[in-house]
């Protein structure tokens, strides 16, 4: 957790210390997992909590949804969220892009991701999307069915949609808060030890 913290720190050397009520449930309940995903989104509210004098507390809503979470629960919102933000930089230099902070303009999208390969990275795709939509980190259109092809066979599909507090985790995950309205116009980069998936689309 203190690594993934450093490494999402630009500074550590500028005076700022952690909020004392995030550290606390940070590592009270984070010390209880070896999972890699765990440690990213531990990691980063604990260092988006830091600041000159230590009392900046809003990070405490934010780690009651993270301890609340399961690891795979994590991985699906992390997978969404940064799907979303590749694809969100991939749209045509002339095409408007959402305001993230809008929830009527963040609606109008909708990921599709192969059922099958979410499986295959950890993910139990049916728990998880409940589970995300029960804390409002994605939207309430989501789907988990089966395409039917021409020669009877079916082919799985999940269909996700954001929400501006699902962006907001995902930018306390990479200690980018205070610029969360960004992530349709910045690459908040990824986790070194996560696997995404390689097929998904807006």
């Amino acid at each position: 957790i203190v690594s993934a913290a450093v490494r999402k720190t630009t500074n550590m050397n500028d005076g700022k210390i952690a909020n004392l009520r995030v550290a606390r449930d940070v590592f009270f309940n984070g010390s209880f997992t070896d999972e890699a995903i765990c440690a990213e989104y531990f990691g980063g509210i604990l260092a988006s909590s830091r600041s000159i004098d230590g009392k900046d507390d809003i990070g405490v809503f934010y780690t009651d949804i993270i301890k609340s979470l399961s690891s795979s629960q994590l991985k699906l919102h992390y997978i969404v969220y940064h799907s979303l933000n590749k694809l969100w930089l991939e749209m045509p230099t002339e095409k408007t892009r959402p305001n993230a902070g809008m929830g009527t303009e963040t609606d109008q999208y909708n990921m599709w991701f192969s059922t099958i390969e979410l499986q295959n990275l950890g993910v139990d795709v049916e728990k998880d999307l409940i589970a995300l939509h029960s804390k409002e980190l994605i939207g309430s259109n989501y789907e988990a069915l089966g395409h039917k092809l021409e020669d009877g066979k079916e082919v799985p599909y999940t269909k996700v949609g954001p929400t501006t507090l699902g962006i907001q985790l995902y930018a306390v995950a990479h200690n980018k808060l205070p610029v969360w309205r960004n992530l349709p116009h910045e690459d908040f980069g990824e986790f070194p030890d996560i696997k995404t998936p390689n097929f998904f689309a807006l």
